[in-house]
């Protein structure tokens, strides 16, 4: 199977196994979810600095995973986690304060797309799709 390019290419997102799919939709809506809650809860401590460090972090993140190389697939892995770990810290000091339910429950969500797209990131055949990406084709005159 010859390297796939969603760059290039956005249609062949349907030839990705169903894991690879789910883990970079569940990224896709764990991100747009983390500006909803950030907004939501942080709207007045939030500075213009601190909201394009998280942009650049979600671009970044959505970017590289796109590209559809094991390294990616390792560095989304170890984002993940720390955002979970954010989102587990998060959701313990909500559950003390006196916040609407509705944030909580967007913060648990939040915590659920991460912790499905590192599962489905960790997923075996995700990981051999992703494997068999990375490698190098032969040069042309090899062939």
């Amino acid at each position: 199977m010859e390297p796939i390019n969603l760059f290039k290419d956005p249609k062949r997102f349907g030839e990705l196994p169903r894991p690879a799919k789910w883990a970079i939709i569940t990224l896709l809506a764990g991100w747009l979810a983390h500006f909803t809650i950030i907004f939501s809860l942080f709207k007045d401590q939030f500075s213009d600095i601190m909201l394009m460090q998280h942009a650049a972090l979600a671009f970044i993140s959505c970017f590289v995973l796109l590209r559809l190389k094991n390294w990616a697939r390792i560095l989304c892995i170890t984002g993940n986690a720390i955002v979970i770990l954010f989102y587990l810290l998060l959701f313990v000091t909500i559950m003390g304060a006196k916040v609407p339910v509705v944030m909580a429950a967007m913060t648990l969500l939040n915590l659920l797309l991460f912790g499905a797209s590192t599962y489905f990131l960790w997923n075996g055949e995700t990981t051999a799709f992703f494997k068999q990406q990375s490698v190098k084709p032969p040069p042309a005159g090899n062939r």
